[in-house]
């Protein structure tokens, strides 16, 4: 028997993970120390919340309704990535 996404995640905790991405989302771009750690929070939010709508699309619509989620999660990925391509030559671990 092939498993299917809605056998993995339900649609309730799919949305209090989207609430709660969301909330750490507005809290970060609110802040003002740090900006680079807060936009990468920003933008890592952003991804993992477009996993979590494509996810909850499958489950709900049984087809993914957003337009193109690899090109989203992309675009928003690139920051936080540069930015730890950044520091992680500025330290070594």
């Amino acid at each position: 028997m092939t498993e299917r996404l809605a056998d993995k995640f339900d649609l309730e905790s799919l949305r209090k993970v989207q609430e709660q991405l969301h909330d750490i989302q507005i809290w970060s771009i609110s802040q003002q120390e740090n900006q680079h750690l807060f936009d990468v929070i920003d933008g890592l939010c952003r991804v993992a919340n477009m996993y979590n709508q494509v996810i909850s699309q499958e489950i709900e619509d049984k087809h993914i309704t957003t337009g193109d989620p690899q090109h989203y999660i992309n675009n928003k990925l690139d920051y936080p990535y540069a930015v730890y391509k950044k520091y992680s030559k500025e330290k070594t671990y």
